[in-house]
């Protein structure tokens, strides 16, 4: 309900409920609202504000460092290529075709979506 419109309503609750004679639950049922309405109209000529909700405020998440795997250039946040000599910053898993970003390449032995080997293997012993 608009503003203007709840204030339209106050004014005839309040003035139905002063010089008509009626009781709170007879302006109420006339005007079809709830009794409490008809009290806060008698109560005070305007009707309260209406709340409005704050937002939460969005939280982002830090940049992050790394180097390039080609030139070692630091490069902060989410670049597709690195700025100095290109190289795409992205790996894609030959299995899946999926994607991910090259600082976790090094984690990564394989995919972890499709489970195909991202890596060679290490030799131990």
């Amino acid at each position: 309900m608009e503003r203007s419109s709840k204030v339209k309503l106050f004014e005839q609750l309040r003035r139905e409920y002063e010089f008509g004679l009626g009781t709170i639950r007879s302006v109420a049922r006339k005007f079809g609202v709830h009794h409490r309405l008809v009290q806060e109209a008698a109560a005070q000529a305007l009707p309260p504000e209406g709340k409005r909700p704050q937002r939460a405020r969005p939280r982002l998440a830090p940049l992050i460092q790394f180097k390039c795997p080609t030139c070692g250039e630091t490069i902060w946040g989410a670049l597709a290529y690195c700025p100095k000599c290109g190289e795409p910053l992205n790996r894609k898993c030959p299995g899946c075709g999926g994607t991910w970003r090259y600082i976790y390449t090094d984690d990564y032995e394989f995919c972890p979506s499709y489970g195909t080997r991202v890596k060679p293997a290490t030799a131990s012993g």
